[in-house]
């Protein structure tokens, strides 16, 4: 039977004699349980498991003060303004948003020698635009189709909403990346509407955040975890962001759309019917344009989402954009040189004022006729000049 300190005090009061060895083996066990004591506590924290480089600072509530997942504005997100598109107008927040958490999976996840180059070779930030032009029209699609197929599987952006007062969506999200979880979508609702964002980290006492009408940006949202929202920096912008009431987090897993993103951004690198289907069609042939090579063009599609202008690019090179007139065609001519015999590839990306209206690349064949040298016109005959013989000379003198 093992040997207590109640057991030596009770001899001890008893008058009993304590040996040397019942003396000891109680000193060691009152140490060992003291030393025990010191290093479990109480009532323990709920403690996250964080992953080295992404949290640091003191613990608040069980929650570090900086948090970060790697997402960058520049290199994740879109470059244009939300403006929505022909297919889908009132905007694609949802869809860019997706697109975005996307594109920092692709890139977080690249093989390593990838992720090695990218380190020392990091390609220039995107600069923000509001010019569909200067955007892949590829992920300009797949952000509208990703859109459009959230309001269809998803619920769209209003699903699941809490009070803003509610910290737990927000704070599940911060433990989430901290232990190595991926950016996820930040939604609100209130009187200005229903708006998706992307939220990727905290620091300074505020949520780090992509807003894609706001691209290059990080919006700091102050946010703290016994409090939950204050004043969002863009609230003299409108009651969108001046009145929020409800809000919900939401992993790339829980919709339906972002377990299908993939295949999506397939469809439109592909330009199935699925993506660019949902947009004006365009065509284009090389024809002469007196000394010069032009591109002519057509947009086919419903009066209601003809675009404005097309943007496009010869092999590679961008040569700017152009006019549609109200039947749909288009016409550019090509700087020399440019164009050579056979095919050529020619990117058209159309643009409704500041919307995006659909892309196509297309494979124009110019005819090798068209650069035979053309002979020269030939040079009008010189008037015969009149002659007077020595004969005709004399007879006048």
């Amino acid at each position: 039977m093992p040997i207590t300190g109640l057991d030596v005090l009770w001899r001890a009061m008893r008058g009993r004699p304590v040996s040397p060895y019942m003396a000891g083996a109680t000193v060691v066990t009152a140490i060992a349980t003291f030393g025990v004591s010191l290093v479990t506590p109480v009532h323990p924290e709920p403690e996250v498991v964080v992953m080295p480089g992404r949290a640091s600072g003191p613990l608040v509530r069980g929650l570090p003060t900086e948090i970060t997942s790697g997402f960058d504005t520049a290199r994740d997100a879109l470059p244009v303004v939300n403006n929505g598109d022909t297919a889908g107008p009132e905007g694609n927040c949802l869809g860019m948003s997706l697109v975005a958490i996307d594109d920092f999976r692709r890139r977080t996840r690249a093989p390593w020698i990838s992720t090695i180059v990218e380190q020392v070779l990091p390609r220039p930030p995107a600069r923000p635009t509001t010019f569909v032009s200067e955007a892949d029209p590829r992920d300009l699609a797949a952000a509208g189709l990703a859109q459009q197929e959230a309001h269809r599987n998803d619920g769209g952006v209003s699903r699941g909403r809490v009070p803003l007062s509610d910290t737990t969506p927000v704070r599940d999200t911060l433990e989430r990346i901290a232990e190595g979880g991926d950016p996820e979508v930040l939604s609100i609702e209130g009187d200005g509407g229903a708006h998706a964002m992307v939220l990727h980290g905290y620091r300074d006492g505020a949520l780090q955040i992509y807003d894609p009408n706001y691209p290059g940006e990080v919006i700091a949202w102050p946010w703290s975890p016994e409090t939950g929202f204050g004043p969002h920096p863009r609230a003299d912008q409108g009651p969108l962001y001046a009145s929020p009431a409800r809000h919900t987090t939401r992993q790339l897993s829980d919709y339906q759309t972002g377990e299908r993103i993939e295949e999506l951004r397939a469809a439109c690198d592909a330009q199935a019917a699925e993506c660019v289907g949902r947009y004006s069609r365009y065509s284009a042939v090389v024809a002469p344009a007196g000394e010069s090579l032009e591109l002519v063009g057509q947009a086919s599609m419903p009066p209601d989402q003809r675009p404005q202008t097309v943007w496009l690019t010869v092999n590679g090179r961008p040569i700017g954009g152009r006019q549609v007139s109200r039947f749909g065609t288009f016409r550019a001519v090509v700087p020399p040189g440019l164009l050579r015999p056979g095919p050529n590839q020619v990117r058209v990306v159309g643009e409704d004022g500041s919307r995006f209206a659909g892309f196509a690349d297309l494979t124009v064949v110019a005819p090798p006729e068209l650069f035979a040298p053309r002979p020269a016109p030939p040079r009008p005959a010189e008037p015969a000049r009149p002659t007077i013989g020595l004969a005709g000379s004399l007879a006048r003198r």
